[in-house]
C-alpha cells in the first residue's frame, strides 16, 4: 500500500489545502517527497518572497509547485528564477516605471530599500537607453543575491546572453533574414522554446 508520506504528500499539495491557507493568509507551499523538510521549507519561503516583493501575492497552485520543484531538483537557480518573475507577463503588466522597476530590484536582490546614490545612477541608465535586462544582471549576479540564495540553500546561478546569428529562414511565403539575435538563458535553465517563440512572432 501507500506509505504515510505519499498520503501526507497527497494532502499537503492538494488544491483544497492549498486554498485552506490561503483562507487563512498562509503560504501552502509545495512538499516533495524524499526530500529534507528544513531544505523544502527554505526553497518555498524563497519562491514566496519572489511572490510577494515581485507580483504583490501570495502563489498560486502551479506557479509555486513548478517553481519549487525546478528549485528543489536543481533544474534553475536562484538567478534563473528571477528572471521567471521579472519578464513574467505579470510583471511586465505591472507597467513599473524606471523608477519603480529599480527599487523593485533592489528590494529583491539586494534584500534592501536602494541607497540614492546607487539607485540614481540605475536610473539613469535606464532613462539613456539602457535595456532592463542588462540591469537585471548587474542586481541578479551581485554578492548580495549571492548571500541571501545562500541563505535559502539555493545556487544563484547566471543570466548570461547568447549572440545568435541565423542567416536565412525560409518562411512562407518570402524570406526572412534574421542577424545578431540576443537571447537571454539561464544556465540551468532550458529555453528550448525561445527561437520556436520568436519564429512565431515574426510569421
Amino acid at each position: 500500500g501507500a506509505s504515510r508520506e505519499q498520503i501526507f504528500a497527497g494532502v499537503a499539495n492538494s488544491r483544497e489545502f492549498f486554498a485552506l491557507c490561503n483562507s487563512y493568509g498562509i503560504t501552502a507551499g509545495h512538499y516533495i517527497q524524499g526530500v529534507d523538510n528544513t531544505r523544502q521549507q527554505n526553497v518555498n519561503a524563497f519562491v514566496a518572497r519572489l511572490y510577494s516583493l515581485c507580483l504583490g501575492r501570495n502563489g498560486d497552485y502551479d506557479g509555486q509547485a513548478n517553481w519549487v520543484s525546478q528549485l528543489i531538483n536543481r533544474q534553475n537557480s536562484g538567478a534563473g528564477v528571477g528572471y521567471g518573475f521579472f519578464f513574467s507577463q505579470e510583471f511586465i503588466n505591472r507597467n513599473l516605471t524606471n523608477e519603480e522597476y529599480v527599487a523593485t530590484l533592489y528590494r529583491v536582490f539586494l534584500g534592501r530599500e536602494p541607497d540614492q546614490a546607487g539607485f540614481n545612477s540605475w536610473v539613469s541608465q535606464l532613462n539613456n537607453g539602457t535595456d532592463r535586462l542588462s540591469i537585471f544582471r548587474g542586481f541578479a549576479h551581485s554578492q548580495e543575491y549571492t548571500n541571501i540564495c545562500n541563505s535559502y540553500g539555493i545556487d544563484r546561478g547566471s543570466i548570461k546572453l547568447v549572440s545568435i546569428t541565423i542567416r536565412y529562414i525560409s518562411l512562407y511565403p518570402g524570406v526572412v533574414r534574421l542577424r545578431g539575435i540576443i537571447l537571454p538563458y539561464s544556465t540551468n535553465t532550458k529555453h528550448t522554446n525561445l527561437l520556436t517563440d520568436l519564429l512565431t512572432r515574426i510569421t
